[in-house]
């Protein structure tokens, strides 16, 4: 079932998650600066809830002291994609 057809609405910050996965996959910090809150799992979380699957990858970079750590990278699948231009086009409030 569409968006549309259980007639729900996403929050502002939801959209800009959504316009920003759908540019291009983001860590967790690109993610608070582009919809403006520090608690980006809660918004994935409720965006989860909604249908969209959104998975997180895990990848490996240097820290300022230059040790490794694992970040997360956020990114939409396939029918994520589609389902997220449907709910921005006016598919829900």
């Amino acid at each position: 079932m569409r968006a549309r057809d259980r007639g729900f609405r996403i929050s502002p910050r939801q959209r800009r998650a959504l316009n920003a996965l759908l540019q291009r996959p983001m860590t967790v910090l690109e993610l608070q600066q582009v919809i403006g809150c520090r608690n980006v799992p809660d918004c994935i979380f409720r965006l989860r809830r909604r249908g969209l699957s959104i998975p997180c990858a895990e990848r490996t970079v240097r820290d300022r002291d230059g040790r490794p750590c694992r970040i997360g990278v956020y990114s939409l699948t396939d029918a994520d994609r589609r389902n997220a231009h449907d709910w921005l086009s006016g598919g829900c409030r």
